[in-house]
């Protein structure tokens, strides 16, 4: 039973990774199956050509730059109070973990660099 139980989940999981095709000991147990062949079926695939224009690849500092440039004096200076970058480096020398985290979350990177520069007093 286990190992019907694994087939069956392969099958339903990923058809393809048995490619329709049933071992001997399967095949035994299909006996409570109608006595009538099943009928085969053909299924004609169709291929559909779909033009697309690929998106223009950018660096990670040409990213960089679409976000941040606006607002560079806001970033740097967070940056640099965060140890990211060095006195007398900018966004564009952060490293490509920190790009990666800057681009995948500009909105929130730049709220807190907007807090980081406009303290509220209260």
């Amino acid at each position: 039973m286990r190992a019907r139980l694994v087939s069956l989940a392969t099958r339903m999981l990923d058809p393809r990774i048995t490619q329709g095709r049933y071992c001997v000991e399967e095949v035994a147990d299909f006996g409570n199956i109608p006595s009538t062949p099943p009928t085969p079926t053909i299924t004609a695939t169709t291929r559909q050509t779909v033009n697309v224009t690929p998106e223009p690849q950018f660096s990670l500092v040409e990213k960089l730059e679409q976000i941040l440039e606006p607002h560079s004096d806001i970033a740097n200076a967070f940056l640099l109070s965060k140890n990211l970058i060095k006195e007398g480096q900018n966004f564009r020398d952060v490293s490509t973990k920190v790009a990666n985290m800057i681009i995948s979350d500009s909105d929130s990177f730049l709220i807190k660099a907007k807090a980081y520069s406009n303290p509220t007093i209260e």
